[in-house]
């Protein structure tokens, strides 16, 4: 291989680590916002007046 075949090839490894980072992170975002939704989802049925 010569050099700039290798350059591509690194570069190609990096992009892809990138964007599994990237779901990753994604993921976790998700994860946060649901246990913030579930979170207010039980405030909101714990102060529900009781008739």
């Amino acid at each position: 291989m010569t050099r700039e075949e290798e350059e591509e090839e690194e570069e190609k490894e990096e992009e892809e680590e990138e964007k599994e980072e990237e779901m990753v992170m994604d993921e976790e975002e998700d994860e946060d916002n649901f246990s913030l939704l579930s979170f207010f989802l039980e405030l909101k049925v714990l102060n529900l007046p009781c008739h």
